[in-house]
């Protein structure tokens, strides 16, 4: 999620690692429908030290702080969609009969509505909803990790298959779908957003340590509200701008190049 999260202290990829291990295979165990009690202990159990590995990969004391702030909001960030993750995983789902399911976009449910059986085609309680189709969960050691990896990562409910998110993804999900451009006409496209977006990074983080913060904290209990008007405002306006930016330029860089 952050492109300074590549400086994450090397002391730090053991938790990160033992919690993400320990978040694939509670997901995973949702699969198995043999022995639904044991797996939900089995879960609820592992939760605990999964929990503690990601608050020690984010906030342990082990390890030497000398990296930037981005680093360090990067390691919170995923150390608490892990843990939020975990907590739906292994808790707050076992309130609902039903795991999370994969539903076939428009597109593809209207090519597969001949080909899928009923049991594909039903809801959680099996009644059949027009031009929806429901994926049953897999049962083979190769989709179960398919789903498993593809429902840890997810956040909003879309899908690494391009032919499906999951049942809980908002109604635009579903229904998007790329504009049509050559290869060529989006490169040319993600090369201009990403220049501008560099731009715009270097001048407010320029900006920003254009200000003496140290004497401000020193002279001022109130080091930003203590500004005139118009720096408040330019503040304001730099964190949510630079905010903005450690999310979509990594997303840039990446998609140019995969596509490249």
């Amino acid at each position: 999620m952050f492109l300074p999260s590549v400086n994450i202290p090397f002391q730090a990829y053991p938790s990160f690692i033992a919690g993400a291990n320990i978040l694939f295979a509670c997901i995973y165990s949702t699969t198995i429908t043999t022995h639904p009690r044991l797996l939900a202990i089995f879960r609820m159990a592992l939760s605990i030290p999964g929990t503690w590995a990601f608050i020690r990969f984010a906030w342990s004391s082990g390890y030497v702080r000398d990296h930037s702030r981005g680093t360090y909001l990067g390691m919170a960030t995923m150390s608490l969609y892990g843990i939020m993750k975990l907590l739906e995983v292994c808790w707050i789902r076992e309130l609902d009969d039903e795991r999370p399911r994969w539903v076939l976009k428009p597109d593809a449910a209207r090519s597969m509505e001949k080909k899928v059986d009923g049991d594909a085609k039903g809801d959680a309680t099996g009644k059949q909803e027009p031009g929806r189709v429901v994926l049953p969960i897999p049962t083979d050691v190769r989709g179960r990790l398919a789903y498993t990896f593809d429902y840890m990562t997810t956040i909003r409910g879309c899908s690494w298959f391009p032919d499906r998110v999951w049942d809980f993804a908002p109604p635009y999900a579903s229904t998007y779908s790329p504009p049509k451009r050559s290869k060529l006409a989006f490169l040319k496209r993600q090369l201009v957003s990403l220049t501008m977006q560099a731009f715009l990074m270097d001048v407010f983080d320029v900006f920003v340590k254009s200000i003496d913060w140290a004497h401000l904290a020193h002279t001022t209990p109130t080091p930003v509200t203590s500004l005139p008007l118009h720096l408040q405002i330019a503040s304001s306006l730099a964190v949510l701008i630079i905010t903005m930016l450690y999310l979509t330029l990594p997303y840039t860089v990446m998609t140019t190049i995969f596509v490249a």
